[in-house]
């Protein structure tokens, strides 16, 4: 009972518990497996507009890889892939899909390391939708290309503009060789018409920069950039405004980032930054932008750059190389999505998310988009079943940010030999908003329905003899951790392990466990999970 004085009553109708309310932790609707099995990393880059979005999976640059974009369609069974698009050059290597953005009709998709003219220069490719075909429309070059320009490493639509990110071209006006540039392209005639390059903001720069458009973010009139300090290798981010039809930089935000990667996100005057430990909130208002909020971000591998989008009052940062905790190790890389809220004129932390079906190395989060209440992550190394090992195919999960039937109990393996003995292993996730708080698993071998209703939400036990064993004693064999203190990020750790014959007598049997979450300050519980079935074979 880990020191804790809580009383807890069992009888023929159930536990005798206090009212309890809570969101349900939130996760996947619907999974979009790689069409293509022979290109790596779909859900590197993501972007949807209403019922449709666009997907890139641009692979590792290897020789033989040639990039590819799927279109993706809403239906009433959830998204289907409505058409695949390769490369129009063909060329492999040339990371086709490393960014994509769509907007309507029209979509953009960077393949920044195109050998056309020079190695790496980079090419940008132009679709349009007629019907339900999407449709090549152009193929642009940058005016300014050169080796490893990089033309095309992010790409931004908003209405009559597209800015494209080009880190690796020389400074216009005889600068530095990596300076970097962002060019804005105009819509003129149902074409993309080359406008003007961004002015370097060289006089709001304390020092030397680099990789200029590495990150960049535009909504309306409002354009975010970013640059590389020398020599200390920090961030800053530039804000541009549209005078009339010329992008003019205005301000430098305050504050210089740790990290090389910084992801930016635009919404009317509002703006989203993140770095590896920090996403910042700013708002727009009597001609500069000034910072509302700072807020910490899970844990990552430092230099990896973070997914973000923000729409309204909800921000969504990905972190793909986030490491989940076990109950006996991590898992390395298996990523996160962190979902904050404004509320009440704060911004908060709602929860934090990870795959229901978790895998060491998928990198959950690698991309994000979001749509009102849906979000779209990618989950760019996640292995499609049937297909071989070790491919990194990738995939696009869609979350409901308001309820989802993600299983917030999740036991592994769902059977145990009672001959050879095993264990089950349980994570329970109910999310942040039930940090510190403790968890309790039950168990039953009567089944799950009708199961309890404890102040009017129910919970999926029907309470037996094995009920009453377990509650009288908890955390202790064949129980680790059955009763225990949910850490900060609202997830909890336990198992049940069974010695060699120690489950013949339950031979035959599902047993189901089901835990809930009880606020020992208040004396209440807050959270109810699913249940998760135990099969004992002989």
């Amino acid at each position: 009972m880990n020191g804790c004085n809580v009383r807890i009553a069992c009888s023929g109708i159930g536990l005798a518990v206090c009212s309890w309310t809570a969101a349900f932790a939130q996760c996947e609707l619907h999974r979009v497996w790689s069409p293509v099995e022979a290109t790596r990393y779909f859900g590197a880059s993501i972007s949807i507009d209403g019922a449709r979005a666009i997907v890139g999976a641009p692979g590792g640059g290897a020789a033989n890889e040639v990039g590819y974009v799927s279109f993706l369609r809403e239906e009433p069974s959830g998204w289907a892939v409505e058409s695949v698009h390769f490369d129009p050059s063909s060329a492999s290597g040339a990371e086709f899909g490393a960014s994509v953005d769509l907007d309507g009709e029209l979509a953009v998709v960077g393949a920044l390391a195109a050998n056309a003219p020079y190695g790496h220069s980079g090419a940008v490719h132009c679709f349009v939708r007629s019907g339900d075909a999407w449709v090549l429309e152009a193929t642009l070059l940058s005016p300014s290309a050169s080796s490893s320009g990089y033309f095309g490493t992010q790409v931004s639509m908003s209405g009559a503009w597209l800015l494209i990110g080009a880190p690796g071209e020389p400074e216009p006006m005889s600068g530095p060789p990596n300076f970097g540039r962002v060019h804005a392209y105009r819509r003129v005639a149902n074409a993309w018409v080359h406008d003007h390059a961004l002015a370097p903001p060289t006089s709001l720069l304390p020092s030397h920069a680099t990789s200029m458009g590495r990150s960049l973010a535009h909504a309306g009139a409002h354009a975010l950039v970013q640059l590389t300090l020398s020599p200390s290798q920090k961030v800053s981010v530039v804000a541009y405004d549209r005078v009339g039809d010329v992008w003019t930089p205005i301000q430098l935000l305050p504050e210089t980032l740790d990290g090389i990667n910084v992801g930016l996100a635009v919404d009317g005057g509002r703006a989203g930054v993140v770095t590896r430990s920090l996403a910042r909130v700013y708002e727009f208002g009597l001609g500069s932008w000034s910072k509302t909020a700072s807020l910490a971000t899970p844990p990552s591998f430092e230099s990896e750059a973070r997914s973000v989008a923000l729409e309204g009052d909800a921000l969504v940062v990905g972190c793909p190389r986030f490491d989940l905790p076990t109950f006996s190790s991590e898992l390395q890389d298996a990523g996160c999505v962190a979902i904050y809220r404004k509320g009440g004129g704060t911004w908060s932390l709602m929860n934090t998310y990870t795959a229901c079906d978790a895998v060491e190395g998928d990198r959950f989060g690698s991309a994000v988009a979001l749509r009102g209440d849906l979000l779209l992550a990618g989950v760019e190394r996640a292995e499609a079943p049937g297909r071989a090992a070790n491919q990194d195919s990738g995939a696009v999960q869609a979350l409901d940010l308001v309820s989802s039937a993600c299983p917030t109990l999740v036991a592994e393996p769902s059977a145990i030999s009672a001959a050879a003995g095993g264990y089950q292993e349980f994570r329970m996730q109910p999310g942040s908003a039930q940090a510190h708080r403790y968890m309790l698993i039950a168990a039953t071998a009567s089944g799950t329905s009708p199961g309890i209703v404890l102040d009017g939400w129910p919970v999926p036990l029907n309470p037996d003899t094995l009920t009453r064993v377990v509650l009288s004693a908890l955390n202790t064999e064949p129980y680790t951790a059955n009763f225990s203190k949910l850490g900060a990020d609202g997830q909890g750790y336990a198992s049940l392990s069974f010695p060699v014959g120690a489950a013949s007598p339950l031979v035959g049997l599902t047993v189901h466990h089901a835990a809930v979450v009880i606020d020992l300050v208040n004396k209440l519980v807050t959270f109810a999970s699913n249940a998760a079935p135990l099969s004992i074979t002989p």
